[in-house]
């Protein structure tokens, strides 16, 4: 099955970008329907005229009627073509533009008066841009009720969560924008626009000072000032301090009374790297419940990690402190409890530039296209970025294979796909994976590097791997592949193949003779006949003949062991000669010549055990040293 792109086009085809400025509308185009929640349609049409009718459920708004030309040039020269169909209102909302003394605005291209507060619009989508101080932003707003509100300050907010005890003064540097406040509190917002001089002062602390940065296209600036306290400088022995742990403990212990939740998360610290983790636990939690963003993460990492609705608190309090860690954790949280949020973990995910958060982005794009709808380009450029150092380098090669293996958002390229898989640890690729590698290296020495990592539990049913290759095949193949160098794992792999129901000859034989001698499992004749007898019913197999044969002599059952020698030797087997000429001999000294006849026939085909006997033959019986010296010279 080959899924195309969602952006496939076919020959002569326009793909067409429709915008309009209702988000939820409903365009008819030759009695088909199209829907959108956001505002935009995407149609594939050939050249040619369309009739359309543009509607929208939400109260207030016209119809729009028209045509939509697609022109044979557009087909040939770009395959893409952008329009917008606006919808009239019968209807009108007073938007309420705050924030934005001494701004310049515009409203769909039209300024407003300077200063203006209200401006009066019909329902539907409008985009504002301000303008102040040699910045810009833009804002889309979507008017659906008679008053709307703006807030068009495009400084942005910036709040310090901790120390909650702290004073802060703020200053702009070189052509900063003016600050909505100069001197705030912890969870006091402040407008930023430009770079700024912030100076933090707290009872107990040294003073700090740092700067902070805010850029038009930032939504929001949180943190946690790290600020150093006496009892810190005491507990560490650091800046000119000498070092006294029992007196910061005390300093600590008094901070903690009057509610300092940094030095609850320090104590807490502390006392949990001298083992005393109940009490640590108590004292972080306290610091986390206070905002403090680091032990809310702590919390949500060490403490509560098996409550998903307690972490997902801690989590917010966390980010909300500027604790960009948390969303890497939130994505684990949404992407592996049940019920499980793809799209949200994936969003999670975006907002921490680990390598870890792009590989689990990647994995969920790549696994949940349609859900995800990704740009393939980036996806492969950040699975590329991560270097070979990196602890998810292989993680990444494995997901990176697997769009080429399967042909998503790129071109299938089997051979491809597992150049770059080879270059994994093993332990990092899936199970899938794992078995496509085996599959492409049974004729190679790095077979057993993939075997040993597949679980075998996980094969249940006989399925096709790659290439035709179904699962029984495979393992048989491996099993078979293994047999001299790795017995114990080619037995695993064959006694998988028979539970799924594989009675092919090399899994009948092997297995049997594997039985037979107690090789890689415990001995068990019975098993081993069973088996054996298969392979000679079904498949004429003359090694099974020669191993059953081998089990009815060592049962004393002569006659039938005598019974499978022959059969084998008449189907023109000369090891099997060697196997009855040893019968033969232990009969007694009547058959000693037929049996060393029998044994040069089977020596001369290469049978050790054949060369071997008669060694010792002409050592001991015949006392022949020359003969025994060239055979022994066979060896």
């Amino acid at each position: 099955v080959l899924k195309v792109p969602d952006d496939y086009l076919s020959l002569g085809e326009v793909g067409v970008r429709i915008s309009t400025n209702v988000l939820d509308a409903v365009l008819s185009i030759d009695d088909e329907q199209y829907t959108t929640h956001d505002g935009v349609f995407m149609l594939k049409l050939q050249p040619g005229e369309y009739p359309y009718t543009l509607t929208s459920p939400k109260p207030g708004f016209l119809q729009s009627v028209g045509t939509l030309k697609i022109t044979e040039q557009e087909a040939k020269d770009v395959g893409r073509k952008d329009e917008y169909i606006a919808l009239q209102s019968d209807r009108k909302s007073n938007l309420h533009i705050a924030g934005a003394d001494q701004s310049t605005i515009k409203i769909d291209g039209q300024q407003i008066g300077k200063n203006q507060k209200v401006v009066v619009l019909p329902l539907g989508r409008h985009y504002v841009e301000v303008r102040q101080a040699g910045h810009a932003k833009t804002f889309t707003v979507d008017l659906l009720n008679e008053n709307e509100n703006l807030d068009a300050d495009i400084r942005v907010p910036f709040t310090i969560v901790s120390p909650t005890k702290a004073e802060f003064t703020i200053k702009p540097l070189a052509n900063s924008m003016k600050p909505s406040i100069s001197k705030f509190k912890a969870n006091q917002p402040v407008r930023l626009l430009g770079e700024y001089m912030v100076t933090a002062k707290a009872k107990g602390y040294d003073q700090h000072t740092f700067t902070v940065k805010a850029t038009p296209d930032m939504s929001d600036i949180r943190m946690a000032i790290p600020m150093v306290s006496e009892a810190n400088k005491l507990a560490s022995g650091t800046a000119g301090t000498r070092q006294n742990v029992d007196k910061a403990l005390k300093t600590y212990r008094k901070m903690i009374e009057n509610g300092d939740e940094v030095a609850m998360w320090e104590y807490g610290r502390i006392m949990f790297n001298y083992g005393e983790h109940n009490q640590a636990h108590r004292y972080i939690r306290m610091a986390a419940d206070k905002g403090h963003p680091q032990a809310a993460l702590f919390v949500a990492e060490e403490i509560i990690k098996e409550n998903p609705s307690e972490m997902q608190k801690y989590l917010n309090i966390a980010v909300m402190g500027g604790e960009k860690a948390a969303y890497q954790k939130m994505g684990d949280l949404h992407s592996f409890y049940s019920p499980m949020n793809l799209l949200q973990a994936y969003r999670d995910y975006s907002q921490y530039n680990s390598s870890y958060s792009k590989v689990r982005r990647a994995q969920i794009a790549v696994e949940n296209p349609d859900l995800i709808k990704p740009s393939y380009t980036e996806i492969l450029e950040m699975l590329e970025s991560i270097e070979s150092e990196d602890p998810y380098y292989s993680q990444a090669l494995s997901v990176a294979g697997s769009m080429y293996f399967h042909g998503i958002g790129v071109s299938k390229d089997t051979n491809k796909a597992i150049s770059i898989w080879s270059r994994a640890n093993p332990q990092s690729l899936s199970q899938n994976v794992l078995r496509i590698m085996a599959v492409n290296n049974l004729e190679k020495d790095e077979l057993a590097k993939y075997i040993r990592h597949i679980k075998l539990d996980d094969i249940k049913t006989e399925e096709v791997i790659t290439n035709g290759v179904t699962a029984t095949g495979f393992l048989t193949r491996a099993g078979q592949r293994l047999d001299k160098d790795q017995p114990a794992v080619a037995f695993r792999l064959l006694d998988k193949a028979y539970s799924l129901g594989d009675r092919s000859l090399t899994t009948l034989s092997y297995l049997g003779k594997y039985y037979k001698e107690g090789t890689a499992t415990l001995k068990s004749e019975s098993k081993a006949k069973e088996l054996l007898r298969t392979a000679v019913e079904k498949y004429h197999d003359v090694r099974s003949m020669r191993w059953l044969g081998n089990i009815y002599e060592n049962e004393k059952n002569l006659a039938e062991a005598e019974r499978m020698y022959l059969k084998a030797i008449e189907l023109k087997d000369p090891i099997a000669k060697g196997y009855y000429a040893t019968l033969l001999y232990n009969k007694g000294k009547s058959n000693y010549n037929k049996a060393v006849e029998l044994w040069t026939e089977a020596a001369k085909a290469g049978h050790k055990q054949s060369i071997k006997n008669l060694v010792r033959y002409y050592e001991k019986v015949a006392r022949n040293p020359s003969r025994a010296a060239y055979w022994n010279k066979k060896l």
